[in-house]
């Protein structure tokens, strides 16, 4: 599951996107919501990763890849480091995990992310939460371009 959250300023709804696709690329779905006004960018990151692994459980998954283009994000769930600004998001993230079989945390490169980010970045009308479970014309080649430079290293 692919994630991204976008952040305007702390006057601003954040938005968050995500893709769910198997391990062998097959697409299984992609969302976008709206999130809460939150203070920092950080915050608006792990909002989208609460909100996808909150999705994914519903979804009925149970072993799950979360992957973030936000390294410091990556570093604070799978290191386990302590940042106060942001602790009751890991907090809830955490206790969420602990739901699933098998969660893993893995940072990933913009660049094989712009399915979540233009999910994230798309939402003009900030509907509260949609699921695509057909794949929109606007991420097509957006969903070959991930798995290709994904999969390239």
């Amino acid at each position: 599951c692919n994630t991204d959250g976008s952040f305007i300023n702390d006057k601003t709804l954040t938005a968050a996107g995500w893709v769910v696709r198997y391990s062998n690329g097959i697409y299984r779905g992609a969302a976008q919501a709206t999130g809460k006004r939150v203070q920092r960018a950080l915050e608006s990151e792990l909002q989208a990763i609460l909100m996808a692994l909150q999705h994914c459980w519903s979804l009925g998954y149970r072993k799950i890849i979360m992957e973030t283009d936000c390294r410091t994000t990556k570093e604070i769930l799978q290191d386990n480091k302590l940042n106060f600004q942001v602790y009751n998001w890991t907090r809830d993230i955490r206790e969420w995990s602990k739901k699933f079989e098998a969660v893993e945390y893995r940072w990933i490169n913009k660049r094989s992310n712009k399915v979540a980010d233009k999910s994230a970045t798309s939402n003009p009308t900030r509907v509260s939460f949609l699921f695509h479970n057909y794949v929109p014309n606007n991420i097509t080649s957006l969903l070959q371009e991930d798995y290709v430079l994904s999969h390239s290293n």
